[in-house]
């Protein structure tokens, strides 16, 4: 997904990296806490509340806003950052753990 914005902040890419991590990480802990799991009432809604509380993070730890953020990433080309293929990988692979909650299971058909 490409950023319709342009980074005006002077971040460097190794930091942006760094703050990528750092909030991805935040926020997948912070989605599995049960206070978070339990407001959260379908199986997509888990991506879109990741997302906020990853861009929560970089607003709050690091005075970066969403659409600043964004912009560095698709500067940086982030996602495809070889640094970060094994972090990524982990985070979809826990992603669909979380989407796998018993809470999300379809019921019985009867």
């Amino acid at each position: 997904m490409n950023s319709p914005f342009r980074a005006s902040m002077q971040i460097t890419k190794q930091k942006v990296a760094e703050m990528f991590k750092e909030a991805t990480e935040e926020a997948l802990n912070r989605l599995q806490t049960p206070s978070i799991l339990e407001h959260i009432n379908e199986k997509d809604e888990c991506l879109i509340v990741f997302d906020y509380l990853m861009l929560d993070h970089v607003l709050h730890q690091h005075g970066v806003h969403s659409e600043e953020f964004r912009a560095l990433e698709d500067k940086y080309s982030i996602f495809n950052e070889v640094s970060l293929r094994g972090h990524i990988q982990a985070l979809v692979d826990k992603l669909f753990e979380v989407n796998e909650h018993p809470k999300f299971k379809d019921p019985a058909p009867q």
